[in-house]
């Protein structure tokens, strides 16, 4: 410890000291070939951080977690002077951290750029050098080389585990966190770098570093997306899809037992590593949505729009209300009035003036046909829910909540968000098959894989499919950077898409038997519900109530939707009736 703590000690000393004096051997001040900047760097920040890192690399956990926040306090604090090789020597320095989890021979992402440095200040250096495998280096290559020779490959599970757990989930957000302090200085030097070393965390065999990367990715580009170039965005995104690509835990659907597993420990290990593995890569594939969702979005946004939305349809004196959805949903009934004590100030309250006319058709209903009037409760005595107001006036014209001001939706083209959105298709198709093959999921819980419960990918199925009609409501509406034909022709395409979408989407509804994977879906048709009610264009309108009302009006028949969903559906029907010319407005 009191090493790690004498450098934080001389550290400016040091820097100072390096400035200011010249360089003597014998009483006399030798000439160099080196500039002063770089042999500040050559003989005193290499060799620090080299040091700390060795440190970092070959003490117990409280002296390498200081070692390495007085590594990272260093980078930042004098991180503006650092010129780019500087840079990108430290990287290659820090990434050391991550090396010692893998033998030396395994492929990584970790490169050394030994006989590859650019010349510093323009000029060759000419210092003291070293013979390896008859290639000269330089003194920076040689303290890599010893820091190489100084660090051990972990070869214990349980140190390997407790390195990854520590030390690498440490040093990852740390370096995240320097690359986004110094963006505009890094972004072109090291941002392929900095991707591969989240890629490489996002696909390890261990959960919390796999978590940690997705976290790391989100933060990345939530922190400097608003200076993305277009080129930096296709990077970003080919990235986001490599992932979702290789955390497919395909092996969930085609596994099935060695008939020689039940008296076989080598087949029981292997069966073992393989069920880690894959409920790794299923983790792995649910953070990676709830990403691309905080990052299209906006940390939380669609949370918080599914809590508006769950606060929307009040049950009357709030007897009856149906606790299964609104704790799933993270609100309390006694939130849902939101100030209103009884229906009265609910219903007097509910009046269509200041709000925007799409959204007029979720009070209509229960207006009785008064576009403007404020009305009593016993015009209302029959109704069970009631559609609170408050939230409806902070809904954007859409039926969305109003975006964040941070999302990144605006700053990505409307073809990346739909390759985007087929991707999560993908994800939530491969968890619907999977939901629904019991007998393979059976399989597989009495194989072990899950011990409390039979495996299921719920979460992943309704997180997958709420992000990607969320992106089709928008694309549809409005296509981002786009203009011209090429808009029109995405627009349609997401709109024809979004079509497809709500359809497969109730007739899988309709054939769900269990009752908590149909109250998990209730969200999803209430998210349907009111985009449609609030959808501004009569034709496109028109498109989708086509097509969904004669699976709604099965559901409603049959008695397969919830009271709260029953009565957003009223509200559907309510508008059909009207842009039909069935009933009157």
């Amino acid at each position: 410890m009191n090493v790690v703590e004498s450098h934080t000690d001389v550290k400016e000393q040091a820097y100072t000291d390096l400035i200011s004096k010249p360089v003597t051997m014998n009483g006399q001040q030798l000439q160099t070939t080196i500039e002063t900047e770089d042999f500040i760097w050559i003989y005193g920040w290499m060799p620090v951080l080299c040091e700390l890192l060795r440190i970092i690399n070959n003490c117990k956990l409280d002296v390498r977690t200081r070692g390495l926040t007085v590594f990272f306090e260093i980078v930042k604090n004098y991180g503006l002077s650092f010129k780019p090789l500087w840079w990108y020597e430290t990287f290659n320095v820090v990434f050391c951290v991550f090396t010692q989890i893998e033998p030396p021979e395994e492929e990584n992402f970790i490169k050394f750029t030994a006989g590859k440095n650019l010349p510093l200040s323009g000029r060759p250096l000419k210092t003291d050098c070293g013979m390896i495998d008859g290639c000269k280096l330089t003194r920076v290559e040689n303290l890599k080389i010893e820091l190489l020779r100084s660090t051990s490959t972990l070869l214990s599970v349980a140190d390997r585990t407790e390195w990854l757990n520590t030390t690498c989930n440490h040093t990852l957000y740390s370096v995240v966190d320097v690359y986004s302090q110094f963006y505009d200085q890094l972004h072109g030097l090291l941002f392929d770098e900095i991707m591969a070393c989240l890629k490489w965390c996002c696909v390890q065999e261990h959960e919390q570093l796999a978590r940690s990367g997705t976290s790391c990715l989100e933060t990345l580009i939530l922190s400097n997306g608003a200076k993305f170039t277009d080129e930096i965005w296709a990077c970003v995104i080919e990235v986001i899809l490599n992932l979702f690509k290789k955390t497919v835990p395909s092996e969930l659907i085609t596994w099935r037992p060695a008939p020689s597993a039940l008296n076989n420990e080598a087949e029981l290990k292997n069966r073992n590593k393989l069920f880690l593995c894959l409920l790794i890569r299923c983790i792995v594939q649910f953070e990676l949505i709830a990403t691309v969702d905080n990052i299209i979005f906006y940390s939380n946004q669609s949370r918080h729009e599914d809590h508006l939305y769950a606060s929307l349809v009040v049950p009357r004196g709030l007897i009856g209300v149906e606790k299964r959805y609104y704790v799933g949903s993270g609100v309390e009934p006694s939130e849902m009035l939101n100030g209103l004590k009884n229906d009265s100030q609910l219903l007097g309250s509910a009046s269509l003036k200041g709000l925007p006319e799409s959204v007029h058709w979720l009070l209509k209903p229960q207006l009785q046909n008064e576009p403007t009037a404020t009305i009593g409760p016993s015009k209302v005595v029959s109704r069970a829910f009631l559609v609170n107001p408050v939230p409806v006036a902070k809904m954007a014209p859409d039926g969305s909540l109003k975006p964040a001001k941070d999302a990144m939706y605006g700053r990505l083209k409307g073809n990346q968000l739909l390759t985007i959105v087929r991707y999560l298709l993908e994800s939530n198709n491969f968890a619907s098959a999977f939901n629904s093959n019991n007998e393979q999921r059976n399989i597989l819980w009495e194989a072990g894989f899950k011990v409390k419960a039979k495996p299921n990918l719920l979460k992943q199925e309704t997180h997958s499919l709420s992000c990607a009609l969320r992106i089709l409501f928008l694309l549809a509406k409005e296509p981002p950077r786009m203009e011209g034909e090429e808009k029109e022709r995405l627009r349609q395409e997401a709109d024809d898409l979004l079509n497809e979408t709500m359809l497969k989407t109730l007739e899988h509804f309709m054939e769900l038997t269990v009752e908590g994977q149909r109250t998990s879906f209730d969200p999803i048709l209430v998210l349907m519900l009111v985009r449609l009610c609030c959808m501004e264009e009569e034709e496109r309108f028109k498109k989708h109530a086509k097509s969904v009302y004669p699976l709604l009006t099965h559901l409603v028949t049959t008695r397969q939707l919830s009271s709260f969903v029953l009565h957003l559906t009223e509200c559907f029907m309510f508008k059909c009736g009207a842009v039909f010319r069935i009933t009157c407005q």
